[in-house]
């Protein structure tokens, strides 16, 4: 079997938006990059006069393996980290109005990108896996 991820849209609105990525890993590669996991065309554009230009990370939940850590970054020339995880846990941005995206760093497109990182690196490592459930808030730009 292969490293796999799975991105689902649990639920979305003109707004909000919540995002769900499970993935496993049973093999012994360092590093599991998908680029991007999150892609602006994955959601609909509900308003007028506006387009949809990237995201807010207002909470993020999580379990992920002891051997894994997770590292989610906005997409750009050189991507910008957002968050790292490792462990089970939830993190809650919204009192600080939620992590926010530069959109001014050159490349910055507005997608969302994942790496995987295989601490554990030997022949017969058990699968490990992540879940992670993350409540975004659609930001959009006047056209």
């Amino acid at each position: 079997m292969a490293n796999t991820n799975v991105m689902r849209v649990v639920q979305e609105g003109p707004r909000n938006a919540v995002v769900e990525l499970v993935g496993n890993l049973d093999t012994s590669a360092a590093n599991l990059a998908v680029t991007p996991v999150i892609q602006l065309s994955d959601f609909t554009n509900n308003e007028t006069n506006v387009v949809l230009s990237g995201f807010r990370l207002n909470e993020v939940q999580y379990s992920i393996s002891a051997d894994l850590a997770v590292q989610l970054f906005w997409n750009a020339t050189a991507d910008r980290l957002m968050v790292g995880l490792a462990g089970h846990d939830r993190l809650c941005f919204d009192a600080a109005g939620g992590l926010q995206p530069v959109p001014g760093d050159a490349g910055y497109d507005g997608n969302i990108n994942l790496l995987v990182s295989n601490i554990v690196v030997a022949a017969g490592t058990p699968i490990q896996t992540y879940t992670l459930l993350l409540f975004l808030i659609k930001v959009y730009d006047i056209q």
